[in-house]
C-alpha cells in the first residue's frame, strides 16, 4: 500500500490536514488612547509555514478628554444590565455628563445563553439625565437606546454579539445619528427614532428577559470625537512569530533525531529562516 506524504494528500486529493489550532479572541487594547496594540494567538498542531501570533493597532486617537470607565483587569460583569447590585446599571465618572457628540468604545463578551436581554446601561452622573442602553434583541440584532426624561429613542443594528466571543463594538453618537462598528468594520449609520417600547430611566427593572443575559465588559472608553469608532481597531494585521513555539517544535524534532542536540540546532536554523523569508 502506498503511503502519501501530507503535501501529496493536499495537492492530489484536496485533503487539507489541520496544521494550526483556531485563533484565540483578540486581547484587550493595552492602552486607552494614543495608539496601542492587541494580540491573538493560535497553537501549533503540525505546523510548517505560518505564524502563531498576530497583532494590530487599537485605540488610535488622541487622549484629550478620553475616559476609560472599564479597564482590562477590572473584571466587570453585568447581569441584565445591572452592575454591582445597582438597579440602574452604572454611571459616568462623578460630575460628568454626555455631550451631544461622542464615541462609546466597548470590548465585551456576551455569554451565549439567550437571544434577548440587556447588556449594560450607562448613565450620566449629572443633569440632564441621559442613559445609553445596549440590548440583544434577537439572534442577530442589537438595540441601542438613548433615554432621557423627555424622550426614548433607539436604533436597531444587525449584528451578532451573544456568541461567547470577545468583540470590539464602537458606537459613535452624532446628534440624532449613531455610527456602529463591530470588530473594526463599519456596520451601519442609523437615525435615532422615537421608541415607544423603551424603558424610562425610572422603570428599568421592568424588562422581561434581562435576568438571563450575562456580559463581561473588558474595556469601555468614552471619547469626545464621534469618529473615533473607526480607530478602535484595524482590520490590518501584522504576523508575529513567537520564538517559544519554534523552540518547542525544535525540541520535539531533536528528540526524534539520531544526532541529539546537534540535530535540533540545525532544525532551529531551518525553521527560523523559513518563517523570516515569508
Amino acid at each position: 500500500m502506498k503511503h502519501f506524504s501530507r503535501l501529496e494528500l493536499e495537492h492530489k486529493y484536496g485533503i487539507y490536514l489541520k496544521r494550526w489550532g483556531d485563533w484565540s479572541d483578540w486581547s484587550a487594547c493595552n492602552v486607552s488612547c494614543d495608539t496601542g496594540l492587541q494580540y491573538r494567538h493560535r497553537r501549533c498542531l503540525k505546523c510548517g509555514q505560518g505564524h502563531n501570533k498576530e497583532m494590530r493597532k487599537c485605540n488610535d486617537f488622541p487622549c484629550d478628554g478620553v475616559m476609560e470607565l472599564v479597564a482590562p483587569g477590572d473584571r466587570v460583569r453585568t447581569v441584565g444590565g445591572k452592575l454591582n447590585g445597582s438597579e440602574n446599571g452604572f454611571s459616568l465618572l462623578d460630575t460628568v455628563g454626555f455631550s451631544n457628540t461622542f464615541s462609546l468604545l466597548i470590548t465585551l463578551r456576551v455569554q451565549p445563553k439567550v437571544d434577548f436581554g440587556t447588556v449594560f446601561r450607562l448613565s450620566s452622573s449629572t443633569e440632564p439625565l441621559k442613559v445609553i442602553t445596549l440590548e440583544v434583541s434577537g439572534p442577530d440584532l442589537l438595540r441601542v437606546s438613548v433615554n432621557t426624561r423627555q424622550s426614548n429613542r433607539s436604533v436597531l443594528i444587525a449584528a451578532v454579539l451573544a456568541d461567547g466571543i470577545t468583540h470590539q463594538l464602537g458606537l459613535g453618537f452624532q446628534e440624532d445619528e449613531i455610527i456602529a462598528y463591530l470588530d473594526c468594520r463599519w456596520v451601519t449609520t442609523e437615525t435615532l427614532m422615537q421608541n415607544s417600547y423603551a424603558s424610562s430611566p425610572e422603570y428599568y427593572d421592568m424588562d422581561v428577559f434581562e435576568e438571563s443575559l450575562t456580559a463581561d465588559l473588558v474595556q469601555m472608553i468614552v471619547v469626545p470625537d464621534p469618529t473615533a469608532v473607526s480607530d478602535q481597531c484595524t482590520v490590518f494585521r501584522i504576523a508575529v512569530l513567537d520564538t517559544e513555539i519554534v523552540k518547542t517544535k525544535i525540541r520535539d524534532k531533536s528528540q526524534r533525531g539520531t544526532n541529539g542536540i546537534i540535530n535540533g540546532e540545525h532544525e532551529t536554523k531551518r525553521t527560523i529562516s523559513k518563517h523570516s523569508g515569508k
